[in-house]
């Protein structure tokens, strides 16, 4: 035999597999179970993504918001854009201190309340009532080896946070 004439085997090809795989798929598509699991799929995977994203932006910080600072050239001071430069003077509102957390304030509300050392008392979380109100669960360690807990109503002022009674 001449060599002409010997067939030699061809390696099988990448494309052939794809092309049989791509008609597998299609053949499934007509099925309406398959299509049904494929838009619940999606609708899946669409509503965790925007989920996702409502988490990720709910406590984002509003500074972002902010115009930028843009520094003048004259001088140290800084002015965000669309904004006059502040005058040399403090304000009065600049000497004010700058209020306590609600936190802090309902802890020392209830450190003085019990007649405890204000170290014995922590704030172990809080809670949103509304606008300008909440309540904050403390904790305080008495003398006895008690531990007393209670929720202590705020509601924002003026002044800062106050004890709501």
């Amino acid at each position: 035999m001449s060599r002409s004439t010997v067939p030699v085997p061809t390696p099988p090809c990448r494309t052939s597999r794809l092309a049989a795989a791509w008609r597998r798929l299609l053949r499934a598509a007509r099925r309406p179970l398959t299509r049904r699991l494929a838009v619940t799929v999606l609708l899946c995977a669409a509503t965790t993504g925007l989920v996702s994203l409502s988490w990720a932006t709910a406590d984002a910080d509003p500074a972002g918001s902010r115009p930028p600072v843009v520094a003048r050239a004259g001088g140290g001071q800084a002015a965000t854009a669309g904004e006059q430069a502040p005058s040399p003077r403090p304000s009065p509102r600049a000497a004010h201190r700058r209020p306590q957390p609600p936190e802090a304030v309902a802890a020392a509300w209830y450190a003085k309340r019990l007649g405890v050392p204000s170290g014995r008392v922590r704030a172990l979380g809080s809670q949103r009532l509304g606008t300008g109100r909440r309540r904050v669960l403390v904790l305080a360690q008495t003398g006895d080896g008690r531990q007393a807990t209670v929720w202590v109503p705020l509601r924002r002022t003026r002044a800062g946070w106050t004890v709501a009674s």
